[in-house]
C-alpha cells in the first residue's frame, strides 16, 4: 500500500542509470504503511549504474532510497547513508537479480527485514568490490543480514577489496551480522577486512559472515576482528562445504556475545571449516 517513489516514480523500465543527489524524500506514513522506493521507484528494470547519494531517504515497503521491482543490470556504486525501510533493503532493494558489482559507500542505513543497506532478492552475479559498508543494521526476526543480504542465487563472483564495519543484526536468529547469502559465496573473501561485527539476537549465527550453500573459492589475504554472535561461527558460519580453502587471512579476538550459547571459534563446527 501507499505511495510508490517519493521523489521518482517509473511505472515501467527504467533505461539509464540514476544519479544525482536525492535526499529526504519519503513514502513512509510513519506506521509503517508506506510505498517502496523512498526516493525513486522503478516498476519494471533498471537498465544503468546507481551512482548518485542519496541521504535521509524513508520507505515502508521495500527500498529506503531505491526500489527496483524486476533487475538491475548495472552497478550499484553510489553513496548512501542514514536511509531506512520499514521491510527489506535499507538503501536499495532489488526484486530480483543484480547483474552487475556492488561498489559504494553505504553507513547508518535501517531496515527491518533483510539487508540493513542493500537486499537483492535473488543473486548478485556480480562482485562486492571496492565496497564499504559501516554501522548499517537489521532490526526484525527475520532482518538477516545487517548489511547486504543475497537471496537464492547468492554472491557469483566475491567480496573483493571491501571493509565491514560494525554493522548487525538484533532479531532472534536473525544470522549474518554484515552479510547474509542464502545460497553460496563462489569467488571467496579476498583483501577485505571485517571489524567489530555482530549478531545480537538470541541463537543468531555468523557474526560477519552466513553462508546458506557452498564457499567457492579460497578467502586471501583478509581479516575478521572483534566480531561476536549469540550463535555459532563467530567471524563466519557456512551451512555446506567449504572449497578453496584460508590462506594469509586473520582471525582475531571474534567471541560469543551476549544473550545466546555462542561458539567462541571464527569458523563452527560441522560441515565448515
Amino acid at each position: 500500500g501507499g505511495s510508490r517513489g517519493g521523489a521518482v516514480n517509473v511505472s515501467g523500465n527504467l533505461n539509464g542509470g540514476i544519479s544525482g543527489s536525492f535526499s529526504n524524500n519519503s513514502t513512509d506514513d510513519g506506521a509503517g504503511n508506506g510505498g517502496p522506493g523512498g526516493a525513486v521507484y522503478v516498476g519494471g528494470n533498471l537498465t544503468g549504474d546507481i551512482s548518485g547519494s542519496f541521504t535521509g531517504n524513508s520507505a515502508g515497503i521495500g527500498g529506503g532510497a531505491v526500489y527496483v521491482n524486476s533487475n538491475l543490470t548495472g552497478d550499484i556504486s553510489g553513496s548512501f547513508s542514514n536511509n531506512s525501510v520499514s521491510g527489506g533493503g535499507g538503501a536499495v532493494y532489488v526484486s530480483t537479480n543484480l547483474t552487475g558489482n556492488i561498489s559504494g559507500s553505504f553507513s547508518n542505513n535501517h531496515a527491518v527485514s533483510g539487508g540493513g543497506a542493500v537486499q537483492v532478492g535473488m543473486g548478485i552475479a556480480g562482485a562486492i568490490t571496492g565496497a564499504a559498508f559501516a554501522g548499517n543494521y537489521t532490526t526484525g526476526g527475520n532482518g538477516y543480514g545487517g548489511a547486504l543480504y543475497a537471496g537464492t542465487g547468492g554472491i557469483s563472483n566475491g567480496i573483493i577489496n571491501s571493509t565491514f564495519t560494525s554493522n548487525y543484526t538484533s532479531g532472534a536468529n536473525a544470522t549474518g551480522g554484515a552479510v547474509f547469502t542464502n545460497a553460496g559465496l563462489y569467488g571467496g573473501i579476498n583483501n577485505s577486512t571485517f571489524t567489530g561485527n555482530e549478531t545480537r539476537g538470541t541463537g543468531a549465527d555468523g557474526g560477519a559472515v552466513w553462508v546458506g550453500g557452498f564457499v567457492g573459492g579460497i578467502t586471501n589475504n583478509s581479516k575478521f576482528e572483534n566480531n561476536k554472535a549469540t550463535g555459532s561461527g563467530v567471524a563466519m558460519f557456512v551451512r555446506l562445504d567449504f572449497n578453496g580453502g584460508i590462506t594469509n587471512s586473520q582471525f582475531n579476538t571474534n567471541q560469543s556475545g551476549p544473550g545466546g550459547s555462542g561458539d567462541s571459534s571464527a569458523l563452527p563446527a560441522g560441515k565448515s571449516q
